[in-house]
């Protein structure tokens, strides 16, 4: 079968899967779906070789794509079914929604559909959770990396790093970088600690943990990570991602990944509705001021840190 759907939620995963789909050795030509046209489409799938070279393209984030009228998606059915034989196409998604609704409702929608015209879709989703997540990242890390790492270990750096396995696979490498030539065995709990303390991306969700925690240290968390780290918009970011999770959570509605939902069903007691919804019209203003250069400062990081600093007081007050 000359075209293939991989669906993760996790970037490595899919690179994973694609790599043992088409071998390590496979001349892949990726392109982004959302820099692609049907006449660029056509040019690629739609030439047979002359010479019956064996041709892999990979189509990343492919619901990207613009939304295809029926003219146009009868078009693209027509070049799937014509795909040259030495030609292999696979089309991957990663997908990351705050909750399962919008994740199902992707999944259901129009341009989905058009792409994959009820082939069968390998779906990875639940790699990238719980256990089967520390499973997948203690084989990956045996065979990588030459590294046996406990479960407990696993979890540690899955927590530190957003439970996103491709980030923790940035520390397993690290690990394996660390230790001297031929060095094997189990990996020590300080070896463990001493990767996650140098993980700027560890005092990141410890702020923002911190932030929906209301944690007294929270401005002095913030000083710290701001002068390491000036990334306002990925705060800003961050912070409406966990406030419409419990949005979310207040509704009924699923939050995807599942750890997520857990640590924000930890904190929702402090976010009663009319406080939340306080936060996300302020969210919403911080944001409109930053984009538009309403921050005053002596440079725009200064200002951004200001308004960042207003923001958190207010929420401190809430």
């Amino acid at each position: 079968m000359p075209r293939h759907y991989i669906i993760a939620r996790d970037p490595l995963i899919i690179a994973e899967a694609v790599e043992k789909l088409l071998g390590p050795a496979a001349a892949v030509e990726k392109h982004h779906a959302a820099d692609l046209d049907l006449e660029t489409i056509f040019n690629q799938l739609g030439t047979a070789d002359l010479f019956a070279a064996e041709r892999c393209f990979q189509y990343i984030d492919f619901l990207d794509f613009k939304l295809l009228s029926k003219k146009d998606s009868d078009r693209l059915a027509a070049i799937f079914a014509k795909l040259p034989a030495e030609t292999t196409l696979v089309c991957t998604q990663v997908l990351e929604y705050a909750t399962r609704g919008e994740e199902t409702k992707a999944l259901n929608g129009q341009t989905y559909k058009r792409w994959t015209l009820d082939a069968p879709v390998t779906d990875l989703r639940q790699l990238s959770e719980g256990s089967q997540a520390v499973n997948w990242l203690k084989q990956r890390a045996r065979q990588r990396y030459n590294l046996d790492i406990g479960p407990n270990q696993l979890t540690r750096l899955l927590n530190a790093n957003d439970d996103r396995p491709a980030l923790v696979d940035g520390e397993l490498k690290k690990l394996w970088m660390l230790r001297s030539e031929g060095q094997a065995g189990q990996v020590a709990d300080a070896e463990i600690t001493a990767i996650i303390s140098q993980n700027p991306g560890a005092r990141f969700y410890e702020l923002v943990d911190a932030i929906l925690g209301g944690n007294p240290q929270l401005f002095r968390k913030l000083g710290i990570w701001y002068s390491a780290e000036p990334e306002t918009y990925r705060l800003v970011n961050e912070l409406k991602r966990r406030f419409l999770g419990l949005l979310a959570l207040s509704r009924g509605e699923q939050v995807m990944p599942p750890f997520l939902a857990n640590q924000l069903r930890n904190v929702q007691r402090r976010w009663p509705g009319p406080r939340l919804a306080l936060a996300l019209r302020g969210l919403a203003e911080l944001e409109y001021n930053l984009k538009s250069g309403r921050t005053t400062g002596e440079t725009s990081k200064a200002g951004e840190f200001s308004a960042l600093q207003l923001y958190l007081a207010g929420l401190a007050r809430g």
